[in-house]
C-alpha cells in the first residue's frame, strides 16, 4: 500500500455508498467518511511525526553535548601526550584527538571499542560512555612500539 503522504490512488472511488459503508473504518482506517479535515489532520501526523521527533532528538542531543567533559590527545611522531588521560569515572565524556605530526595516525582501543583514524593536521573526536573504574589501553595502530596509552577512569 502506498504511504498516504503520496497521492495514491483511493481504491473505493467510484465504489457505490454501500460498498463504501460496507468497509467500517475505511481502506486506509480513516473512518467511512473520510472529512477533509480529518484526513488531513491525519496526513499531517504521519508526514510531520518523523520530523518533529528527529529535530526534538537533536535538539536535546545538542544540548546534553554541550555538557558533557571534553578532553584532549595529541599524537605526535608516533607518541601521545598526555601519555594517560584521567577522567571521571560513570561520567560520559568526549575525547578530542589532534594529529599534530606529518604522519597519518590510528588511535585505537581494543578495550572500550574505539578507533579513529587522522591525518597530518585533523582534529576529531570520539564520545565515550560511562567508563567504570579502572585503566583502559589505547594505541596508534600505525607507531604500535611508540604510540601507547592509557584512559584511567577514578
Amino acid at each position: 500500500m502506498a504511504h498516504p503522504c503520496r497521492a495514491a490512488r483511493d481504491p473505493l472511488k467510484g465504489a457505490t455508498p454501500a460498498v463504501r459503508q460496507s468497509r467500517p473504518g475505511g481502506v486506509l482506517g480513516w473512518g467511512a467518511s473520510r472529512s477533509g479535515n480529518t484526513r488531513r489532520a491525519r496526513l499531517l501526523a504521519w508526514c510531520v511525526w518523523p520530523v518533529a521527533v528527529l529535530l526534538m532528538g537533536s535538539a536535546l542531543g545538542l544540548a546534553r553535548a554541550d555538557d558533557m567533559p571534553t578532553y584532549r590527545l595529541t599524537a605526535r611522531e608516533g607518541r601521545f601526550e598526555p601519555a594517560e588521560l584521567v577522567v571521571p569515572q560513570g561520567v560520559k565524556f568526549r575525547l578530542e584527538i589532534t594529529n599534530a605530526g606529518r604522519d597519518p595516525v590510528e588511535f585505537e582501543s581494543l578495550e572500550l571499542r574505539k578507533e579513529k583514524v587522522l591525518a597530518p593536521g585533523v582534529t576529531s573526536s570520539l564520545v565515550f560512555r560511562p567508563l567504570d573504574a579502572g585503566r583502559y589501553r589505547f594505541f596508534d595502530d600505525f607507531h604500535q612500539t611508540t604510540g601507547q596509552g592509557a584512559i584511567v577512569a577514578r
